[in-house]
């Protein structure tokens, strides 16, 4: 995990230097573009220069250098004073041709406080969804609460957020289809609950161990892919490592790796995060080719995790026999034995919108 934690943290510090060094180049032409219209402002600058030169030639000649040095701080004073009124002829303040930091916190170093500066986590998030193929900006719209929309009908509730006609069913609860906004909103708050805890921690007050894995199942449209999404941003906001991965894409790479296809090393450290990153989500299990290969695939990558006290999340359309169906007896016992099985059902989402 720390070897994919340096690579991340590696490539955000070359992302951030990059967006920094582009931002300070828009900024060094603008103030070009108004020395070019502004031709006094190139003459006050040449005049500000040619003194500072005079001030060393008069020092060795042996002039006196408190003296020299008095005489160019007043002359530099009375230069900068008619700058600034030339500037203000032109509508503009001297803030107008001084380079600017990206960021007034960190002064674009990234650092607060021996801590990352908020700028250089923005790099970083971008930089862990460029794994995971998201749009950090668009996960940003993904908020708690969301809105229900039930029998035409719409209903604000404290909840996740974003499932349509959707209620969740898990092991201490089975509301399938909630009549009044009482019981939903108590509901629903239940579940907040039930993510929170997994996104925090890992027991409760009286020892209770609770699941380090989740898997949700449902029909296509039901609200499974986005609340796996907020779970994500939840993690990477908090400063984790988590990829987000189809499992049709997550066998590819897998197969691609065994038959020596993979020559990118994108696509290589992206095997490493499904092994190693704080959380795993691998959306819509079942829609792949089903194969011997897959399927120890499979068990390796959530062994693996198991075994490592890492977080996955499965999202899929099959029920749990199905599950049980479709794969080994031993995927089938891992996942429930070691996951929470949460049911989501609901009218299709896409529908309805």
């Amino acid at each position: 995990m720390e070897i994919c934690k340096e690579v991340i943290f590696r490539e955000a510090r070359q992302l951030f230097r990059s967006e920094i060094s582009k931002k300070r180049h828009i900024n060094l032409a603008e103030i070009q573009n108004i020395y070019d219209k502004i031709p006094e402002l190139k003459k006050i600058e040449a005049k500000i220069a040619e003194l500072g030169q005079k001030s060393v030639l008069e020092v060795l000649k042996g002039k006196a250098p408190n003296r020299v040095l008095s005489l160019v701080k007043r002359h530099v004073l009375e230069l900068k004073e008619e700058k600034k009124l030339v500037l203000r002829q032109h509508e503009l303040t001297p803030s107008a041709i001084s380079i600017k930091p990206s960021c007034k916190y960190c002064n674009d170093s990234g650092i607060v406080l021996e801590s990352h500066c908020e700028c250089f986590k923005k790099v970083l998030k971008k930089v862990i969804c460029q794994y995971s193929e998201l749009d950090y900006s668009k996960l940003c719209k993904i908020h708690n609460p969301g809105v229900l929309f039930n029998d035409k009908r719409v209903l604000k509730f404290n909840a996740i957020g974003g499932s349509s006609d959707t209620s969740l069913k898990c092991s201490d609860k089975n509301i399938s289809s909630p009549n009044e906004l009482g019981v939903w909103r108590s509901y629903s708050k239940s579940i907040s609950h039930s993510i929170q805890r997994f996104v925090d921690i890992k027991k409760g007050k009286n020892n209770e161990k609770f699941h380090d894995n989740l898997l949700f199942y449902g029909p296509t449209g039901v609200g499974k892919t986005y609340i796996s999404r907020y779970i994500y941003k939840l993690f990477i906001d908090d400063g984790r490592i988590a990829i987000y991965i189809s499992a049709p894409q997550m066998f590819d790479l897998f197969e691609g790796e065994k038959f020596n296809r993979l020559e990118d090393k994108h696509s290589k450290f992206k095997l490493k995060l499904i092994t190693n990153a704080q959380l795993l989500i691998i959306d819509d299990l079942g829609a792949e080719f089903c194969s011997s290969h897959v399927d120890t695939f499979l068990f390796n990558i959530i062994n693996k995790r198991i075994e490592g006290s890492l977080k996955t999340i499965i999202n899929t359309n099959l029920q749990p026999v199905k599950i049980k169906d479709m794969y080994s007896e031993r995927i089938s016992s891992r996942i429930v034995g070691n996951f929470e099985i949460i049911k989501c059902i609901g009218n299709d989402l896409r529908q309805l919108v």
